[in-house]
C-alpha cells in the first residue's frame, strides 16, 4: 500500500469522498490535459468508509507542516466527534478549516467554495502543504432534488430506522430490501439512492453518481491550473453502484465486495 503522505512530495493532496478508481479512469482524461499527467495507477485504501481511512492514515501522526481544508464534518476544528470511531483532527493536523460549517448549500458542499478556500488559505499558509477534501462524489446526487444536512450525511447520529435498515444489510442486499419496500413501504423515503433506484433502478443511480464525479471534477481541473507544486488527486474510498445488489459503502457489507470499495484513483499531476 502507498503511503499517500510520505511516498509522494505533494504540495496538495486532493480528495474525493467515495471516487470509485473505474468511474475516475473513465473521465479523467477529459478534464486534465496529457501534459499535466506524470502518473495514474490505481490504490487500494483498504478503508470501508471515511472513518477507517483517517484511522489507517493518521493514527498516532501530527502532521505540523499540514493544512486540511475540509467540507467533510468528519474532519473538523471544532472537537465535533461521532460516538463511533471518532477522529480528533486537531490533533493530527497544523489547522483544520470548516468548509463544511460555511459553505454548505442545498444539502451538500458544492465545490466552488471549496475552491474559495483553497486560493485564500495558499496564501496564508504559504510554508505548508494542503489537503483538500471534497464531499463530491459521495451523494446528494446534484442532478437530484435531495436535502440532507451534515450529521445526516456523514451519520454523526442514527436513528432507529437507520440501525434497523443496517442490521437488515448485514444479511440481504439493497435491492432485496427496498423491493420488498416499494411492495410493502412500512418505511417510507423521499430522498436518496432509494428513491433513485425506485424510479429509474440501477443505471439511475450509476448515472447520478457519475454526474456527481463531473461536478467536481469541473472544479477540481480549474483548481489545478492555478496551484504551483505537484498535486495528487485520489479518494479516502470507493463505492458500490449495485454490485451484489448493494449501494454505498459499509463496513458490513460481504468481504468480496469490499475488494470494489478499497479501489480509489491516484493521479499525481504538475
Amino acid at each position: 500500500m502507498i503511503d499517500i503522505i510520505n511516498d509522494i512530495k505533494w504540495k496538495y493532496l486532493i480528495i474525493l469522498d467515495a471516487c470509485r478508481y473505474d468511474c475516475f479512469a473513465k473521465l479523467y482524461r477529459e478534464y486534465f490535459d496529457e501534459s499535466m499527467i506524470i502518473s495514474f495507477a490505481k490504490l487500494k485504501t483498504y478503508a470501508r468508509d471515511t472513518r477507517e481511512w483517517l484511522h489507517k492514515t493518521f493514527d498516532g501522526k501530527y502532521y505540523n507542516e499540514i493544512v486540511y481544508i475540509s467540507a467533510n464534518p468528519l474532519i473538523n476544528s471544532k472537537g465535533i466527534l461521532p460516538k463511533k470511531r471518532p477522529f480528533d483532527a486537531r490533533e493530527h493536523f497544523f489547522r483544520v478549516i470548516d468548509v463544511w460549517d460555511y459553505g454548505w448549500k442545498d444539502g451538500t458542499v458544492p465545490p466552488d467554495e471549496v475552491n474559495k478556500t483553497v486560493f485564500v488559505a495558499k496564501d496564508i499558509y504559504k510554508d505548508k502543504r494542503f489537503i483538500v477534501h471534497y464531499v463530491q462524489p459521495h451523494e446528494p446526487y446534484v442532478s437530484y432534488d435531495n436535502t440532507y444536512s451534515p450529521q445526516q450525511l456523514f451519520g454523526f447520529y442514527s436513528d432507529l430506522k437507520t440501525k434497523l435498515n443496517n442490521i437488515l444489510l448485514k444479511f440481504i442486499s439493497h435491492e432485496t430490501l427496498w423491493t420488498f419496500l416499494k411492495k410493502y413501504p412500512i418505511i417510507k423515503t423521499t430522498w436518496g439512492m432509494r428513491k433513485i433506484w425506485e424510479n429509474g433502478g440501477r443505471e439511475a443511480i450509476r448515472e447520478a453518481y457519475e454526474s456527481n464525479l463531473r461536478y467536481v471534477l469541473s472544479y477540481v481541473s480549474k483548481l489545478v491550473r492555478h496551484l504551483k507544486g505537484i498535486k495528487v488527486i485520489t479518494a479516502d474510498h470507493g463505492e458500490l453502484l449495485g454490485e451484489g445488489g448493494y449501494y454505498g459503502h459499509h463496513p458490513s457489507y460481504p468481504p468480496k465486495l469490499q475488494e470494489i470499495v478499497y479501489q480509489v484513483p491516484l493521479l499525481v499531476i504538475k
